[in-house]
């Protein structure tokens, strides 16, 4: 038994919280996020410091989420065979979507400075703004908190329905605002602890507001939202923040 298993099997291994990804039994997770002013000012969905880091696979809440929605959602047999194109993939919840409805996959992600050596040879080098692939050509695409760094989201979400098959469904979930009706733009003189300040984090180019939708629709998406009604067992795998699935139809 490797190390990697050894630590959270003596460190971690309880009853309080399951990992549904893995199947690991944790005691505790291990801690993500960020506790800004911003974020708990605006109630920003899918931000915070929250401890809910799967100490063995390394899933967060957001990957156990949308796991959670294929399992609700789709049986193996739906989803056997199915192209589906995840970007800035999650290495655990890749390899469970695989593994477990034999899901074709591709993975694509930009690289860019402090990823460069994340990802394996198996993830392509690409820009969802300008997608290296033919139309119509996938039933699904994950774009899990990507939107809020590309350069123009119009674009992204314009190449994310091109690619995607009619009727088929991208999920694309953002760190986002409902207190705010309109989406909040980085200004290019803002500096990081400028973007911390107003954004929630260093990194974003844009805090989404109530609008995101009006973004999807414009791309010809049109969202559905899906959250989960079992609370017992939404506590159980550690899900909270008000987070929901935002999964969107090619139109």
């Amino acid at each position: 038994m490797g190390f990697s298993f050894f630590l959270p099997n003596f460190l971690f291994r309880g009853k309080n919280y399951s990992c549904n990804i893995c199947d690991f039994r944790a005691r505790r997770f291990l801690q993500r996020g960020h506790d800004y002013p911003i974020i708990f000012e605006l109630e920003i969905i899918g931000a915070g410091k929250r401890d809910v880091d799967c100490p063995k696979c390394g899933s967060s809440d957001r990957d156990r989420l949308i796991y959670e929605y294929f399992k609700s959602n789709f049986s193996a047999e739906q989803l056997f065979g199915k192209k589906l194109l995840h970007v800035a993939p999650e290495k655990a919840l890749s390899r469970k979507l695989a593994s477990k409805f034999e899901l074709d996959i591709v993975k694509i992600d930009l690289r860019t400075k402090g990823y460069l050596f994340v990802y394996d040879k198996s993830v392509i080098h690409g820009n969802v703004m300008e997608l290296p692939f033919e139309s119509n050509f996938f039933d699904f695409i994950i774009c899990n908190h990507v939107l809020e760094h590309v350069e123009n989201v119009e674009t992204a979400l314009s190449e994310i329905h091109r690619t995607l098959k009619t009727g088929g469904t991208a999920i694309t979930q953002v760190p986002m605002s409902l207190k705010i009706a309109h989406t909040l733009e980085s200004e290019k003189a803002w500096n990081k602890n400028e973007r911390i300040e107003k954004l929630g984090q260093f990194d974003h180019l844009r805090l989404f507001g109530a609008d995101f939708e009006e973004h999807l629709k414009t791309a010809q998406l049109m969202p559905t939202y899906w959250s989960m009604n079992n609370l017992q067992l939404k506590q159980k795998l550690k899900l909270g923040n008000h987070e929901f699935v935002i999964a969107s139809k090619k139109m």
